[in-house]
Formats: structure tokens, sequence, C-alpha cells
């Protein structure tokens, strides 16, 4: 496993804090909605993603990674008020990517005072 800590999606992995735990299966990754943590397992060219339900996913760059990300919380986000909002550490890499937006908003409310 020591070789691939300087492979470049794990370095971005760290570079931007989200949490990565090297295991003898490969390297659980965490801010994956309801499953929370996916693994991934290096394959020569990249790694396999393997999520809790044995699902395969190939990655071969940092921004599958972010897709894949994406797409879990874009299926997940109506389902559950914690996950209204993507993984804080995700959504930077969201935005450049272009698969999210942010928009403020400004609500006025009145209080009545007696």
């Amino acid at each position: 496993m020591d070789k691939y800590l300087t492979n470049s999606i794990i370095k971005a992995l760290i570079e931007r804090d989200i949490s990565v735990t090297i295991t003898k299966n490969g390297f659980k990754v965490e801010g994956f909605y309801k499953s929370n943590e996916i693994t991934l397992v290096p394959d020569g060219k990249g790694f396999i993603v393997i999520s809790r339900y044995n699902e395969k996913t190939d990655i071969e760059d940092f921004d599958d990674l972010v897709y894949l990300n994406f797409s879990w919380w874009d299926r997940s986000k109506d389902k559950y008020e914690g996950w209204a909002t993507p993984d804080t550490k995700w959504v930077a890499d969201m935005e450049r990517l272009g698969y999210i937006k942010k928009e403020t908003k400004v609500i006025t409310e009145y209080y009545s005072l007696k």
C-alpha cells in the first residue's frame, strides 16, 4: 500500500483533509452520505471503488471520485435532512466541476414583540 500513498487521488484527498484510512483491502474514504464511506482498491491503472453494497466503480482520477460523491449526494439529498447539502469537504470540488452552485437567500421574518 505504501506505493499508493503518492498516488494523485490519495494526495488530493489528504490535501483536502478528507478522511482516508489505510486498510489491508485498500483505502477507506469518508463523506459518502448513507454509506458514510467507500473503499478504494488499487487496480493497476487507478482504483476501483467498492461501496457497502459491493457496487464497483472504476476511478481514474480525483475528479471521477468527486463525480461519484456528487451522484451519491444527488440521490440522497431528499431522503434525510442531514444530507440536504453536500459534505463540506467535497463542496469546493463539486462547485469547481460545475455540479453544484451555491445560492444564498435572505429571508425576512417578523416576530411579535408582545
